[in-house]
């Protein structure tokens, strides 16, 4: 397990690779809405499946969390449900006109995360395809983002909302991998700073436990240098 930080009615139990991936952007939530949580890290596959038949999971998975009697997985469930649990249902939207917004921005960023995960990161000739799929797939789109941003200081409004958490992640990658690809993107990169400005995310950035973390799984083509 990883250091419990603080809870509320009881421990929430986070399950995934020790690594960042897809569990990154919930413990940035947890964080954000001072949810305390301890990790339950694998880095065995035989003890991470043995762990998953176990589970009460109607669709076993990782990451999935164990709080109390509730045992969920998939992440954007996991991320519904902690907004629930702290009655953070604004994150969701003030409005319907800024929830259908969400889902659309969250739809493109989901987009980018799969070009990302699979035309680089798993792609065995990743070197070779990193220009045209940052030219063709991941530019577009982010020259969309940054003209939908506008001046706001988040992507949909002035306040940060849910969706905040899937971008910054993804604009985190994209500057880790090439890091003047978002230079050309004045929105974004306001939004990124104004994300990373969070107290509880800029305290979990200075942390070891964020620093020694790997950002993707080992067996990936495509490996991070330690420039974070």
């Amino acid at each position: 397990m990883g250091n419990l930080i603080y809870c509320m009615e009881g421990k929430i139990v986070l399950g995934y690779w020790n690594i960042q991936g897809l569990a990154e952007p919930l413990r940035l939530l947890m964080l954000y809405l001072n949810l305390g949580y301890e990790e339950k890290l694998y880095t065995d596959t035989a003890l991470m499946r043995e762990d998953k038949a176990k589970l009460d999971f109607p669709f076993p998975n990782i990451p999935y969390i164990i709080h109390g009697e509730k045992t969920l997985c998939e992440s954007e469930a996991i991320a519904y449900y902690l907004v629930f649990f702290t009655k953070r249902e604004e994150l969701f939207g003030k409005d319907n006109d800024e929830r259908v917004q969400s889902a659309m921005v969250h739809g493109v960023v989901s987009d980018i995360y799969n070009d990302i995960a699979s035309k680089i990161f798993w792609n065995k000739n990743w070197e070779a395809d990193f220009s045209k799929t940052f030219d063709e797939k991941i530019h577009p789109r982010l020259q969309r983002l940054n003209a939908f941003a506008g001046s706001k200081k988040f992507i949909i409004c002035d306040e940060i909302r849910l969706v905040d958490f899937a971008l910054y992640r993804v604009l985190w990658l994209i500057k880790h991998m090439d890091t003047t690809s978002l230079d050309r993107y004045p929105n974004l990169v306001r939004i990124y700073s104004s994300f990373e400005e969070i107290p509880e995310i800029k305290a979990y950035h200075d942390t070891e436990i964020f620093k020694n973390r790997p950002v993707y799984s080992p067996r990936a083509f495509y490996q991070f240098a330690k420039n974070y």
